[in-house]
């Protein structure tokens, strides 16, 4: 993880989309949990899908309870971020991604790119940072740099500044970050962020609560003691004979809440799923749309 300058920073890699970057909103959810039962310091999302899902709002809220931040990607469609999830999820933190530039007279200034996703009032974004990453390989014995480019890549960054924070949070007495809550942490991003150039405040649709960089992130835990309240949860019954048939094949299809979205020309997938549609619909008021 490049902004975290720590060994004890480790990655625990849990796959929920295909090859072909395609998925469910069930795999992602099984994603969480199962990262919740880990008990990670800090999940990231870099994905995105169209619609609200309380099947991942669920799952968020849970990690927040536990007191894991989860960071996720605005989207990379120009538009705002009120029908892209998880971006619109209110316990996620939602990054959008940001250009840091030199005007003529030599003063810096930021923009946001022209790829992000931006917030509205009733759906904000969290905050801003850089969405670049470049990358050195050896080819043929010559080096060649490679970038990828996108919010998925600004999610992992503030991931990455949240590692930095658990890091900071370190005592040599009891080697444990525990004791750091989720308001320190975005207390601390807050408190870190760029809010201004040169006394003009940055737009808050595009850079949220501020621009976000490695080298201003400070740790500023809560002075005063936080009331905590415990966020809705949904139980899911993963084992039901629909899930079941969801998860077999996730390439085909997409779930947002309860509603499943045929994707790709397979007939077999097709009459299978068509099988069942009334008693998708009776037994568990699942909508079925092929």
């Amino acid at each position: 993880m490049e902004n975290a300058d720590d060994n004890r920073v480790k990655i625990l890699p849990i796959k929920v989309l295909n090859d072909e970057g395609v998925g469910t909103t069930l795999s992602a959810y099984k994603g969480i949990k199962y990262a919740i039962e880990k008990k990670v310091d800090v999940i990231n999302l870099s994905l995105s899908g169209i619609g609200h899902s309380k099947l991942l709002e669920s799952a968020i809220n849970e990690a927040y309870n536990n007191n894991i931040p989860v960071v996720v990607s605005a989207g990379n469609d120009n538009t705002v971020i009120t029908d892209y999830t998880p971006a619109n999820i209110e316990s996620a933190i939602t990054v959008s991604s940001v250009y840091e530039a030199m005007t003529e007279e030599g003063n810096v200034t930021y923009e946001r790119a022209f790829y992000s996703n931006y917030g509205t009032d009733d759906n904000a974004i969290d905050f801003s940072t850089n969405g670049v990453f470049e990358y050195k390989r050896i080819i043929d014995g010559k080096e060649v740099t490679t970038s990828s480019m996108g919010t998925s890549v600004s999610a992992a960054y503030v991931t990455s500044f949240i590692a930095m924070l658990k890091q900071m949070a370190l005592s040599d007495e009891d080697d444990s970050n525990d004791n750091l809550t989720f308001s320190d942490i975005y207390k601390s991003l807050y408190e870190s962020a760029i809010k201004k150039v040169e006394d003009e405040e940055l737009n808050k649709y595009d850079f949220g609560n501020g621009y976000l960089k490695k080298e201003n992130i400070i740790l500023q835990k809560s002075e005063e003691e936080q009331e905590w309240e415990e966020l809705p949860v949904e139980e899911v019954d993963e084992d039901s004979e629909f899930m079941q048939l969801v998860a077999n094949d996730q390439h085909w299809i997409f779930v947002v809440d309860k509603t499943c979205f045929y994707l790709k020309d397979d007939s077999n997938w097709k009459s299978d799923l068509s099988d069942m549609k009334d008693e998708l619909y009776d037994k568990k008021g699942i909508n079925l749309n092929i």
